[in-house]
């Protein structure tokens, strides 16, 4: 995912369904207005783990992977 710093907006925006159809996310993020790019990654973390996603996060370089359970 290559979107220049709108990987939070972005992912937030995407539906549950639409989530459910993609089975792999690698993206590098960074902070937003209010968060971090500490409390961005865990938070996108979050979202995807509670959509199906195994996560790692390779916080010294804010890249996060993400692959669907199953």
């Amino acid at each position: 995912m290559d979107v220049e710093g709108a990987e939070y907006a972005a992912l937030h925006a995407v539906s549950s369904m639409a989530l459910r159809r993609i089975h792999r996310v690698v993206l590098e993020y960074r902070g937003v207005t209010g968060l971090d790019a500490e409390a961005v990654g865990d938070d996108l973390q979050r979202h995807l783990q509670g959509n199906g996603f195994e996560c790692a996060v390779a916080k010294d370089r804010t890249l996060l992977f993400a692959r669907r359970r199953g």
